[in-house]
């Protein structure tokens, strides 16, 4: 055999010996085996590439900035149903996303959704809103105001007790002050008379 193996160029089987073909002569590497694959992989992402990726991720938060909010107001109704919808807003915003690249209808009304995008901030105030006042008035159970975001009852009880505590003990803090305060005027102006007798 007239040729020398060559690990650069030469195949080797699992054990680390040269790879023979069927006539003898060494096995040659494939060219898209090795380095050449990770190469290509590690080559920087094209601008056009980079700008779909961009457009990609904000429908994704579009998306999820629009179904979120449903998810939460179906959760009013059956708590179960509500919690499910939000495990699967990432997957259908995932999903959307994919077809708003592929249809410009899609896009067009993603779009439009990304203008209302305020709206749908507004719609989580008032929902958080509607909750606490729900909740304090016995229409919404606790576990599902402080899903919310809403505070239950009897922690804002406690504070309020807390607060008229304080404010109580204030009172009675200047009350003595204010008592004490008097004490030494009285005193003050007796000495007085008795130094002018």
């Amino acid at each position: 055999m007239d040729e020398i193996f060559d690990p650069e160029i030469h195949a080797v089987d699992k054990d680390g010996n040269p790879s023979l073909n069927k006539d003898g002569s060494f096995r040659k590497k494939r060219k898209d085996a090795g380095g050449g694959r990770k190469a290509s992989a590690a080559r920087p992402a094209s601008p056009a590439g980079k700008v779909e990726a961009d457009r990609r991720a904000r429908y994704v938060e579009t998306t999820a900035g629009t179904l979120q909010p449903l998810a939460a107001v179906l959760s009013i109704v059956d708590p179960v149903d509500g919690f499910c919808a939000s495990q699967l807003v990432n997957p259908w915003s995932e999903v959307i996303a994919d077809l708003a690249l592929q249809y410009p209808q899609v896009a067009a009304a993603l779009e439009k959704a990304q203008m209302v995008g305020p709206l749908s901030g507004l719609l989580g105030v008032g929902l958080m809103t509607f909750m606490q006042f729900g909740h304090n008035h016995g229409k919404v159970p606790a576990h599902m105001a402080t899903m919310f975001g809403a505070r239950p009852r009897t922690e804002i009880e406690q504070i309020l007790k807390q607060r008229g505590e304080q404010l109580a003990a204030q009172a009675e803090q200047r009350a003595a002050e204010q008592d004490q305060a008097e004490h030494v005027a009285a005193y003050q102006e007796e000495a007085r008379e008795h130094v002018a007798v």
